[in-house]
């Protein structure tokens, strides 16, 4: 195994539940990162009778403040706010790439540079989600961006995710 990943908004508990912490020293123990999704359906396409529901910045940041470890943070979508770099600036944090943009219009994606700048581009993987979406636009949206340089597009591509999986093991 080389990681968790937790749909607590799935699964019916908070981010503040004690047996949350105790799962999360575990993984720590074992030194796998834990992923968690804003979503899993968007709101937009799914039964008025799902359960489901969207995590945010707004309860993920104080949760990994709280709780030493490394996280992935998957479909983040929308702005990056001053208060979760601020919250997020001493975590061990990775970020996927599927709604990053250079080109952010306000209230959708998350501007990439902004966060490369921030946490180094070291903490961004590649991400499509795919086979939902067709994962060329988000190849695209990345190779476009002219402030980063081939080796950084090809670590954020594939190399990224490599290290953090091989960390596992070594």
């Amino acid at each position: 195994m080389k990681g968790v990943r937790l749909y607590p908004q799935y699964h019916d508990y908070k981010l503040t539940d004690p047996r949350l912490a105790k799962l999360l020293e575990l993984a720590r123990g074992l030194h796998l990162p834990v992923a968690f999704s804003r979503w899993l359906v968007d709101d937009r396409q799914h039964s008025w009778m799902d359960i489901g529901g969207e995590l945010t910045l707004d309860s993920l940041v104080p949760m990994i403040q709280d709780n030493p470890g490394t996280f992935v943070l998957l479909n983040i979508y929308g702005p990056v706010k001053d208060a979760h770099l601020q919250g997020l600036r001493n975590a061990n944090v990775y970020f996927d790439t599927v709604y990053a943009s250079a080109c952010v219009p306000p209230d959708s994606g998350y501007d990439v540079l902004r966060l490369i700048k921030e946490f180094g581009a070291d903490r961004f993987l590649f991400g499509s989600a795919y086979p939902f979406r067709d994962p060329i636009s988000a190849l695209v949206r990345l190779e476009v961006v002219n402030e980063l340089d081939l080796a950084t597009k090809n670590a954020i591509w594939s190399g990224n995710a490599q290290r953090l999986i091989d960390r596992r093991s070594g």
